[in-house]
C-alpha cells in the first residue's frame, strides 16, 4: 500500500535586518541582512523586523548604484518607530516603489532625504505607490521630486515625498511630511518660456489617498522655470484630477507649506501655484483639520495666484469642522478659493487670513460654495450669498473676529488652534450634533482634531453643542445663577418651597441652578396667616415660574389674620354685615381679617324691632374694630313697643282714648 507524506502548507516568515551596509548579494543571513536582501528574499505575507547592532538612531543609506528599493509581494516591513531608523536616499535615489499587485504595511520609519532623478520616473521623492500602501507612525523629511535638466521641456515631477499614481491607494496614519519639495520646472531657452514647477509638496495622487492624525508642515510644491515658468500647485498636496480616487483626510495639521513661485525674469513673470496647503481637482474631503500659516509662493515674484490655504478647481471640497486660518494669498482668496467644483463646508471656521481686494477669508463665484450650515467667517467679501442662513458673517466694517489662539500642541498628535474663553464659534456649530463625512454619507462626529470628545458644552450656557471647526474646548461647569426668596412681614408667617428642590425659605432662602433651568416657587401660608403676594422677579398671587437666566430676586408676603365672630342677641331681630364685606349675619357671622384691618360693622334692624346696643368688643351707637386680635362682637335688638303713652302718636283715637283711661271705643 503505497502513501504519501504532504509537505506542510508554507507559512509566512519573518526576517531581521540585522546590518545598516545597504549590501545586495541576494543573502539575507543572520549577521548579514540588508534591507534589500530582505526584501528580495521575502514572499507574500512576510515581515521584516530590524535588530539593528548599536544603539538607536540608526540610518540606513542606499547606495545610489543599486538604485531604489522595490517591492512586488505582500509585505510588512515594520520599524521601531519614535524616529530610531531613518532610510536614506542621500538626496540622490528615490527610497521606495510599491509595484502593482503589490500590498504593503510600513510602520515606525522615516524615509529620508529621497529624490527622484531619472526623466522616465519623475514623481515621488521618497515613495511611488503604483499597488497598495498603509503606512504608520512614520516621518516623510527632505524628499525630492525630480527636478528635469535645463532645456529638457519637462516639467518639475510631482508628490516631493509621495506619488499615488491612478489606480493605486494609500492609507496614512500618523505620519509627519516635513521640509518636501516637488520639482522644480525645467529652464527654457525661449522667450517667454519656462515649464510648470512640480505639484503636491508632500504629496501627490491622482488615486486614492486616506490619511489622518498626520502633520504637513515646510512643504513646496515647485517652481517654475525661468524665465516665465508657471510655479506648481498644492505646497503640501495636489489631489490630480487625472485618475478616478479620492482624497480624505482627518485629525490633520497643514502649517507653514507653500505653493511653487511662479519664475521671474526682467519684469515677465510667471503665475504662482495656487493652493498653498492643499490643491484638489477631484473630491477632497477635510473632517477636523487645521490649515494655518500657508501662503502662496516664498517671495511673491510670480503673478498673484489666489487660495493661500485651500484652492479648488474641480469635484467636490467637503469641509467638516475645519479650521482655516492665518493663511495668506497674494491673489484673492487668502483662506480658501474655488475656481471650478464646489466647497461644501460645515460648522467651518474661516479667519485672520489675507489676500487681495480684501477678498481675505474666502473667494468663489456666486454659487460655488455651499454652505451646509453654522459656519463661521471673519470677513465675507469675495463668498458673498454663499453664507447664510444659521453661518455667522462678518465684514470688512464689521469684522466677527472668532478669538483664536496661536497654533500649538493642545493635546493630541497634531497641533490646533484653540477657541479662546468668549469665542463665538464655542458651543455655535449644529445643535443636533457634529457630522463627518466618510466618502458615501454623513457620520457622528464624537471628537474633535485632538481626538478629545466632542460636542461638549463650552461655555456651561446652553448644554453640550459641537464647536466650530477643528477644535472642541473643554467642558466647563454650567453658568450657575442665584435665586434669592425673602419673607419680609412677621417672622413665621409661611414658608416657600420650590421645584426643582432647593429653596426651603426659612431656613434655605438661597439656591443656584444652571442657567438653562426654570424653577417654581410655592407659597404656604402658616395657620392663622394669609400669603398676600409675590415680588420682585414674581408679581401677583398665582404661580411664580422664573428662568434662571441671571441671577434672580423674589419676595413671598404673608400676613397674620384675626376671626371676627358676630352674634346677635336682644328680643328683637335684624342682621349685621361689614365694610370690607365678609360678615354678613345671619349667615355668615365669622370672618378672618388681616392684622390692621378697620372694619365697620352696620346693624339693620329687623320690621318691629329696633337696634339696642352693641356689645362685646364694641360699645355704643356705632361699630369699627381694627383687627389685631380676634374680636366679639354682639348686635342687640329689641321689639318695638305696641301701646303708645305719651299722647296722640299713633293717630288712632281709639288707642289714645283707651290710653287716657276711657272706655274703650265702641265695637
Amino acid at each position: 500500500m503505497l502513501s504519501f507524506i504532504l509537505p506542510a502548507a508554507l507559512s509566512a516568515l519573518d526576517w531581521t535586518v540585522d546590518i545598516t551596509v545597504d549590501e545586495n548579494d541576494a543573502v539575507c543571513a543572520v549577521g548579514s541582512c540588508s534591507l534589500r536582501e530582505a526584501i528580495a528574499v521575502a514572499n507574500d505575507g512576510d515581515t521584516i523586523l530590524f535588530a539593528l547592532p548599536g544603539a538607536p538612531p540608526w540610518t540606513i543609506t542606499l547606495n545610489s548604484g543599486f538604485g531604489q528599493l522595490s517591492i512586488v509581494d505582500d509585505l510588512a516591513i515594520v520599524g521601531p518607530g519614535g524616529g530610531a531608523l531613518a532610510i536614506s536616499g542621500n538626496n540622490a535615489v528615490r527610497i521606495l516603489t510599491i509595484q502593482v499587485g503589490a500590498d504593503v504595511t510600513l510602520s515606525g520609519l522615516t524615509l529620508l532625504n529621497g529624490r527622484a532623478s531619472t526623466n522616465p520616473d519623475p514623481h515621488g521623492g521618497c515613495l511611488r505607490v503604483l499597488g497598495q500602501a498603509t503606512v504608520s507612525d512614520s516621518r516623510f523629511e527632505g524628499c525630492q521630486a525630480r527636478t528635469p535638466s535645463d532645456l529638457s521641456v519637462l516639467p518639475g515631477g510631482d508628490g516631493g515625498a509621495v506619488q499615488v499614481a491612478t489606480g493605486a491607494t494609500f492609507v496614512g496614519d500618523l505620519l509627519v511630511f516635513a521640509n518636501n519639495v516637488a520639482g522644480w520646472g525645467a529652464l527654457s531657452s525661449s522667450f517667454p518660456g519656462g515649464e510648470k514647477g512640480g505639484r503636491g509638496g508632500a504629496l501627490a495622487s491622482s488615486g486614492n489617498v486616506t490619511l489622518s492624525r498626520c502633520t504637513f508642515s515646510g512643504s513646496t510644491a515647485g517652481r517654475g522655470g525661468g524665465p516665465t515658468g508657471n510655479g506648481g500647485e498644492g505646497g503640501a498636496i495636489a489631489n490630480l484630477s487625472a485618475g478616478v480616487g479620492v482624497l480624505r483626510v482627518d485629525s490633520s495639521t497643514f502649517a507653514g507649506n507653500h505653493s511653487g513661485d511662479g519664475a521671474n525674469f526682467m519684469g515677465f513673470h510667471g503665475v504662482d501655484g495656487r493652493g498653498g496647503a492643499l490643491w484638489c481637482q477631484g473630491d477632497c474631503t477635510l473632517n477636523n483639520v487645521t490649515v494655518s500659516g500657508n501662503f502662496i509662493g516664498t517671495t511673491g515674484s510670480g503673478t498673484a495666484a489666489g487660495g493661500g490655504g485651500v484652492a479648488v478647481d474641480g469635484g467636490n471640497t467637503r469641509l467638516r469642522n475645519v479650521t482655516v486660518a492665518g493663511n495668506t494669498a497674494n491673489g484673492t482668496g487668502g483662506g480658501i478659493a474655488r475656481f471650478s467644483g464646489t466647497i461644501r463646508p460645515r460648522n467651518s471656521l474661516f479667519a485672520n487670513n489675507t489676500g487681495a481686494s480684501s477678498n481675505h477669508d474666502c473667494n468663489s463665484a456666486a454659487g460655488g460654495v455651499v454652505s451646509e450650515g453654522y459656519n463661521l467667517i471673519r470677513v465675507n467679501n469675495g463668498c458673498a450669498g454663499d453664507f447664510g442662513g444659521t453661518d455667522q458673517e462678518g465684514t470688512s466694517a464689521a469684522p466677527l473676529d472668532p478669538l483664536l489662539g496661536a497654533l500649538a500642541a493642545n493635546g493630541g498628535p497634531t497641533e490646533t488652534r484653540a477657541l479662546l474663553a468668549g469665542s463665538v464659534a464655542i458651543d455655535g456649530g449644529d445643535p443636533s450634533g457634529c457630522l463627518a463625512w466618510d466618502g458615501s454619507g454623513n457620520i457622528a462626529m464624537t471628537a474633535d482634531q485632538r481626538l478629545f470628545p466632542r460636542p461638549t458644552d463650552g461655555d456651561g450656557i446652553d448644554g453640550a453643542d459641537c464647536d466650530i471647526g477643528a477644535f472642541e474646548t473643554d467642558a466647563v461647569p454650567p453658568v450657575e445663577h442665584l435665586l434669592t426668596v425673602s419673607l419680609p412681614g412677621a417672622p413665621g408667617g409661611g414658608a416657600v418651597t420650590s421645584a426643582p428642590a432647593g429653596i426651603d425659605c426659612p431656613g434655605d432662602c438661597t439656591e443656584s441652578y444652571i442657567n438653562t433651568e426654570s424653577v417654581e416657587l410655592f407659597a404656604a401660608p402658616a395657620p392663622d396667616h394669609l400669603f398676600t403676594g409675590w415680588g420682585g422677579d414674581c408679581s401677583g398671587t398665582g404661580a411664580c415660574v422664573v428662568a434662571m437666566s441671571a441671577d434672580r430676586n423674589v419676595s413671598a408676603s404673608f400676613v397674620a389674620q384675626y376671626v371676627l365672630q358676630v352674634a346677635l342677641g336682644g328680643t328683637g331681630g335684624g342682621s349685621v354685615t361689614s365694610a370690607p364685606a365678609g360678615i354678613a349675619c345671619p349667615g355668615d357671622c365669622a370672618e378672618a381679617y388681616i392684622d390692621g384691618a378697620s372694619v365697620e360693622l352696620t346693624a339693620t334692624a329687623a320690621p318691629g324691632s329696633l337696634f339696642a346696643a352693641w356689645t362685646g368688643d364694641c360699645t355704643g351707637p356705632t361699630c369699627v374694630l381694627l383687627m389685631s386680635a380676634d374680636r366679639a362682637v354682639t348686635a342687640f335688638f329689641d321689639l318695638t313697643p305696641a301701646i303708645f303713652d305719651d299722647g296722640f302718636e299713633s293717630g288712632d283715637v281709639c288707642l289714645w282714648s283707651t290710653a287716657q283711661g276711657a272706655p274703650p271705643c265702641p265695637p
